[in-house]
């Protein structure tokens, strides 16, 4: 709705400010209020021009931040198979600790046994 009467404003200004031109281009003399029209019109073209600049700087900054997201997203799967990867490694490694602990332990617990057996003979 506000982009449709920016767009007639618009458009009657730009007719405005023509019948104005004409007038300048006959040599005639203008009235305080046509030149405000004139400066209106100036700045309308202005807004709109640095409107679209804007949007455009805006664009850009969303592609940026896509790239961005994308990016951060690849180095967090990396991040997260470095980690998985790391974390297997290390239940291994315990595992054969935890293993190699039991069999020493048995290993004790069997000396144990045979030494507490030998006391009773």
């Amino acid at each position: 709705m506000a982009d449709a009467a920016t767009s007639v404003a618009g458009a009657v200004l730009a007719e405005v400010t023509r019948s104005i031109l004409e007038r300048v281009k006959r040599g005639e003399k203008l009235s305080t209020e046509e030149l405000m029209i004139l400066l209106l019109d100036l700045n309308y073209r202005q807004i709109i021009e640095l409107r679209k600049e804007m949007l455009e700087l805006y664009r850009q900054l969303n592609g940026r931040i896509d790239r961005l997201d994308k990016k951060m997203e690849s180095m967090r799967s990396e991040l997260d198979a470095k980690i998985e990867g790391v974390r297997r490694e290390l239940n291994s490694k315990i595992e054969a600790v935890r293993r190699e602990i039991n069999q020493r332990l048995d290993a004790i617990y069997q000396l144990l046994l045979k030494m507490i057996e030998q006391r009773k003979e």
